[in-house]
Order: C-alpha cells, then sequence, then structure tokens
C-alpha cells in the first residue's frame, strides 16, 4: 500500500487514530451513529454533519436524522432533527444521502422507507434548504425517485455537480430484482 502514495492516491485514514465527533446514544451492541453525510460552506465556512442514531430493537431502535455544524470539522453543536419519518413511504426511516447547491439553496436526495420488509429495498425523496440545517421534504407522500423494476428499490444516490452538468450515481433495482449502480448525466438548464 505504501507505494499507492507516490501515485497521488489520497492518503488513506488509520482508524485507530481518528477523532470521535459523535458519541453513540449508549454503550453496547446495537447503539450507533453513522449514515453519514458531510458538507463543507466555504462561504460560511462552516462544516455540517448529518447522521443517523440508532438504539437497540429491544429499545424501539429509532431512527434519528440529525445534522450539527463545527468550524473546525471536530466540535460539532447540535442542530436538530432533520427529515423526521413522515406518514407514508418514509413512516420507518428517513437519511440524507446527498445534496447539491442549486442557487438559492439546496436540493436534498434522502432515502426512506416504510416498513422492515423493505430493508434493502428503499426508494429516495427530494427536500430543499437555504440554510443546511431546516428543510422542506417536497415529496411527503410518495418517492421522487424509484426504478421501474421489481421492488422499485433506488436509494444511496449521489451527485457530482460540473460546470455544465449534474451526474447522479444511484443503486437501482434491475428487471431480475438485482441491485446495480446506475448513473444519469442531467445538463444544467
Amino acid at each position: 500500500m505504501e507505494s499507492l502514495k507516490q501515485f497521488g492516491i489520497l492518503p488513506l485514514v488509520d482508524p485507530g487514530e481518528g477523532t470521535t465527533v459523535i458519541e453513540p446514544p449508549g454503550a453496547g451492541a446495537g447503539y450507533w451513529v453513522g449514515g453519514c453525510s458531510a458538507n463543507f460552506g466555504p462561504e460560511g465556512g462552516m462544516f455540517h454533519l448529518y447522521y443517523r442514531t440508532r438504539k437497540p430493537i429491544s429499545e424501539g431502535r429509532g431512527g434519528l436524522c440529525s445534522v450539527v455544524r463545527s468550524a473546525d470539522g471536530v466540535n460539532f453543536e447540535w442542530q436538530g432533527e432533520v427529515l423526521p419519518p413522515g406518514d407514508s413511504w418514509d413512516s420507518k426511516l428517513t437519511r440524507v444521502d446527498t445534496m447539491a447547491y442549486v442557487p438559492p439553496g439546496f436540493t436534498v436526495l434522502y432515502g426512506g422507507r416504510s416498513g422492515i420488509e423493505e430493508t434493502y429495498e428503499g426508494s429516495t425523496g427530494i427536500a430543499v434548504s437555504f440554510d443546511l440545517r431546516t428543510f422542506q421534504k417536497l415529496t411527503p407522500h410518495k418517492p421522487a425517485l424509484q426504478s421501474v423494476h421489481a421492488t422499485g428499490s433506488l436509494k444511496y444516490s449521489d451527485i457530482v455537480v460540473l460546470d455544465d452538468a449534474y451526474v447522479f450515481y444511484y443503486e437501482c433495482a434491475r428487471v431480475d430484482g438485482a441491485h446495480e449502480i446506475r448513473m444519469n448525466r442531467v445538463p444544467k438548464k
């Protein structure tokens, strides 16, 4: 692995040397924080971190999605809950997958599901934010993005913003029920 550094490869982290920035809500198996997505706003000089909190199933599991912000990327202040589960297709889970700045605000793609049977078959909704702390769901009653095949699953979206286009990558169910990663390039208007 040492030779990879010679070719401009991103240096890898040492997991044992990482700094804890968010603690789980308890100790032991079943307690965790994860599913994080980070954003840095150079105009405001702030880091924003979005993550989910879980408890053991015996304690109701939960799935709180939160946003915290920090000037230094280490010491975060909780800003509030983000995209709480709704009453429809996203009633059991929500998570921030990705976002892109589309003036005058941010377009957010978020994952959701309505039951345990959709654990591996989630869908994607859209929300907007103008301050990266408060979000408005634009798709409260049905997902914005679903596969046209099998279970309809379309999840774990990511966006690459180019000068002339948005490039979307996502996991998508195909005809035979397997999942594949797809890409769509959408020109900017």
